[in-house]
């Protein structure tokens, strides 16, 4: 039976053909003179492939701008963006993979947001420039003056169709083995997670809705060498220390401390927590004498 896989390459390669097939119906590698031998060794290390059809790696490479070159119109060339459109696909099914495995506790809504936060454009970009892609873009004069290679749009945009162009040149695994090890493998998932639990951002929306003072985070303790520091953190509201954190980064720290600020806030009673906390500038009402007659 017919993989899935195989189908989606088939029917890409009928409808969103980037260059112009030999009479056998393969892509030819006789664009060699505008790739550039050297270019293709630095995509072959940058993959960690053998390229079987070059003309894909151009495409994935060529921005928008470029098409409108005489060297490419006669090429019968496009731009990128089919390639991106393939791309983006195959990253959503490995990023979502990498996430269902790694975070096996996590509910649909969660992982939704973990993946959101991986293929964002910022983040895409961010790839892009970890292994040098803008340096191999193709682009016009015009563009580059303008400062397109190195936006995070283009770049996003040439990170996934790479992908796609090594999803067509190999295969889906070839596509996964290159995200994983040169891509994913360096990502901090703890830090990660800690920006989808936002304590802080937590905690100071419950201060502001309680009219409680705003959090002041200090660092009690730094401990360690330059390379490898511990940081402690310590969250006071209104004078009163509420939580403190451990962590390798200060933000780090700054989280923990913030999450044990929420948990004990959430535990005490409204009546305490009010009163000890209220700021200094608000004192607290006094009160009645218990020698005042009751209201009526």
């Amino acid at each position: 039976m017919e993989r899935l896989s195989d189908i989606l390459r088939k029917y890409y390669l009928r409808f969103f053909r980037p260059v112009s097939p030999d009479a056998s119906g393969v892509y030819s590698s006789q664009s060699a003179e505008l790739f550039g031998a050297r270019l293709q060794e630095e995509i072959e290390s940058l993959t960690g492939l053998s390229l079987n059809n070059p003309d894909l790696f151009e495409v994935a490479l060529t921005h928008r701008s470029a098409i409108d070159l005489s060297i490419y119109s006669k090429k019968n060339f496009v731009s990128n963006e089919r390639l991106e459109f393939l791309g983006d696909a195959v990253l959503d099914l490995v990023v979502a993979e990498c996430l269902y495995s790694r975070f096996p506790d996590y509910d649909e809504g969660k992982l939704t947001k973990l993946r959101s936060q991986l293929v964002n454009a910022k983040t895409l970009a961010s790839f892009a420039r970890k292994v040098h892609l803008g340096s191999y873009l193709i682009v016009s004069d015009a563009a580059e003056a303008i400062g397109v290679r190195d936006s995070d749009t283009t770049l996003a945009d040439a990170f996934e169709a790479v992908i796609g162009a090594i999803y067509l040149d190999s295969s889906y695994l070839s596509a996964k083995e290159f995200l994983e090890t040169r891509i994913l493998g360096d990502i901090d998932f703890g830090e990660l997670t800690s920006v989808e639990n936002n304590y802080k951002s937590v905690l100071l929306e419950y201060a502001q809705a309680h009219h409680l003072s705003i959090p002041a985070y200090t660092v009690v303790a730094e401990e360690g060498p330059s390379h490898k520091k511990v940081f402690t953190v310590s969250v006071d509201i209104g004078g009163e220390a509420l939580g403190q954190g451990v962590g390798r980064s200060k933000k780090a720290a700054e989280q923990i401390a913030a999450q044990q600020a929420m948990t004990r806030l959430k535990t005490c009673s409204n009546t305490l927590c009010n009163s000890s906390l209220d700021s200094p500038s608000t004192p607290a009402s006094e009160p009645e004498s218990p020698s005042s007659p009751p209201n009526p």
